[in-house]
């Protein structure tokens, strides 16, 4: 009768369970493995009764799938170990992708604004920020009663074909530095915020900008300016957007009873979320609807017209609570504010850095240190200051905002 192969005793001990057996040690080589499988077949062969035979086949069965599971586990714990480390040297993985040019997977940030900071370059990490983050408002249904037409927020999708494009200027930023200089010779933050949008409609292929700025006058008097006219081949529409980046902070109760837009007041004026609306919805908006608007959308070959609002900024909370309208974006920019001397009594200024008016589009490269200089400027008006860790605060003078009230309203 044929004689059963020798089996490696190694294995026959880990069979049986009698030795160590760590998810590294079940691999085994192909001759071996080749050995065990094919020992209940040689083991048929001898003399043993047909009973225990079958108890052969079952045990070295049962050894088998033991080992499978073994396996397996030790995969998992691979992928496992695998998975932490790529997210423990996320921002190291990230800097590689960049340097030698591969877009780096989607999956590796969780949120949006995850993507934006992985993003090098400062100007480049505004841009997707000024197009893709979270306006104040997203929501008008109910703030444009007294009007018949539509408004909507727009709704730019951060997909993987706008990550490409962003990683691609993020490497070679010439287009956008390039842009920025030649149409924005402008300090002011508005003029600022509309050259971005400006650059990113003309750059999009899912966009082609039409107009901006773009006057309307009757009889040599200026009935006001479209902010921007684009078309949106997706939907096949012609668009009127309107923009604007403010920067408020909240008061203790309404400016104007029963109106959750006017607890936000500007930091160093009048101005009004509440009140920048109804300006933007009795103006802004209602300018395509003049009579003569229709010539000047005529000549751009544009006969019907969505409009878009795209209300950009920060929200500064009360540390007591601010009551939100429903309209505001619930995920919209936020930060607090505190008066000059809470801050110096509770924060450690070596935390903080100062964010310049013109930089507060900006981030930690467009800072400055927090010097005994910008604090006394937080004595006459509020300034903005920017943690460690990216938090952004304002602190304001100790009798903001009566002092740009011009009474003791809170």
């Amino acid at each position: 009768k044929p004689q059963p192969a020798a089996v490696n005793t190694q294995h026959w001990r880990r069979l049986l369970g009698q030795g160590a057996c760590s998810p590294q040690k079940t691999t085994i080589t192909a001759h071996d493995n080749d050995q065990i499988t094919n020992f209940p077949d040689h083991f048929a062969w001898t003399d043993t009764k047909p009973v225990l035979r079958q108890q052969a086949r079952d045990m070295f069965a049962q050894h088998n799938r033991q080992i499978a599971r073994l396996q397996k586990a030790h995969q998992t714990l691979q992928g496992l170990c695998n998975t932490v480390t790529f997210t423990s040297y996320n921002a190291d993985i990230s800097k590689g992708f960049h340097k030698i040019g591969h877009f780096t997977p989607a999956r590796q940030y969780r949120t949006m604004t995850d993507f934006i900071h992985s993003l090098q370059h400062p100007r480049v990490r505004q841009l997707a920020w000024i197009c893709f983050s979270e306006p104040l408002i997203a929501n008008f249904s109910g703030l444009t009663d007294d009007s018949p037409h539509k408004v909507t927020a727009p709704a730019f999708q951060l997909h993987e074909g706008r990550r490409q494009w962003l990683r691609s200027l993020d490497q070679e930023p010439g287009p956008l530095l390039d842009y920025i200089d030649e149409h924005c010779k402008s300090r002011r933050l508005g003029l600022i915020f509309e050259s971005y949008w400006h650059f990113f409609l003309k750059e999009d292929p899912d966009t082609t900008l039409l107009a901006h700025n773009l006057p309307v006058r009757d009889e040599g008097r200026t009935l006001g300016e479209f902010d921007v006219l684009y078309h949106c081949h997706r939907r096949d529409q012609s668009i009127h957007l309107e923009l604007a980046i403010k920067f408020f902070m909240a008061t203790l109760s309404p400016l104007a009873p029963g109106n959750a837009l006017s607890y936000w007041l500007g930091p160093n004026s009048r101005d009004r979320l509440d009140i920048k609306w109804a300006r933007m919805a009795s103006h802004q908006l209602a300018l395509p609807h003049r009579s003569a608007s229709r010539a000047v959308l005529s000549n751009l070959g544009i006969n019907s017209l969505a409009q878009e609002v795209a209300i950009k900024g920060w929200l500064f909370h009360h540390a007591s609570g601010t009551p939100l309208h429903p309209n505001i974006h619930p995920e919209h920019p936020r930060g607090f504010w505190q008066h000059r001397s809470d801050f110096l009594q509770q924060e450690n200024r070596a935390s903080w850095r100062y964010l310049s008016k013109p930089a507060w589009l900006g981030d930690r490269d467009d800072s400055d240190k927090l010097t005994d200089k910008y604090l006394a400027l937080a004595a006459e008006r509020p300034v903005m200051v920017l943690s460690d860790n990216g938090e952004r605060r304002m602190i304001a003078p100790d009798s903001w905002p009566a002092s740009v009230l011009g009474n003791d309203s809170d």
